[in-house]
């Protein structure tokens, strides 16, 4: 009794399945939407470059924690790893820096990326000395140099970035 009841709802479950098929296989194409062709040469918007500033906070992030993964480094092979991608960071964070200034409208927002660009000069800077002392095998120096004068530069940094975004918004045309 168990087996015939099984064996009618598998054929109950097949027919449906087929049912639903055909059904879909039959339906008319003029219910469709047309799709729209883009042509090769069109460059998605994800290919463009972001000219927000929060790209540049996370750039600076991420520098805060290549450093300290360079003064905290064990061995000399993650020590240069973690240098080179702070010299790639530096050059993006100019690099962006300089597009936001390029991007940019107002008087307002040219002199919070003037004073953003003297704090990212002593960022910098302050970095580059933290990884001499580092190299130099003064790792405590390295580490209150991350700690006392890297780390207040990019919350600066961070700071002043904000201020922006806030300056961007408020001169955006509604």
């Amino acid at each position: 009794m168990v087996n015939r009841r099984m064996i009618f709802a598998l054929a109950v479950v097949c027919l449906a399945a087929v049912a639903v098929a055909g059904w879909a296989t039959a339906w008319p194409p003029g219910g469709a939407t047309p799709q729209q062709v883009v042509p090769a040469t069109a460059v998605p918007t994800a290919a463009l470059p972001s000219l927000s500033p929060k790209d540049f906070v996370a750039d600076l992030k991420e520098s805060r924690l290549v450093a300290l993964s360079f003064i905290f480094a064990e061995n000399d092979d993650a020590a240069r790893k973690a240098a080179s991608r702070l010299d790639l960071l530096e050059v993006s964070m100019r690099e962006q820096l300089d597009a936001l200034r390029a991007a940019t409208s107002g008087e307002k927002q040219r002199r919070i990326l003037d004073q953003a660009g003297e704090s990212l000069a002593f960022f910098v800077d302050a970095e580059q000395q933290a990884r001499r002392f580092k190299q130099a095998g003064k790792r405590e120096l390295a580490e209150a140099t991350l700690y006392g004068n890297v780390a207040p530069y990019a919350t600066e940094l961070e700071q002043i970035l904000h201020t922006l975004e806030i300056e961007q918004r408020r001169e955006r045309p509604e």
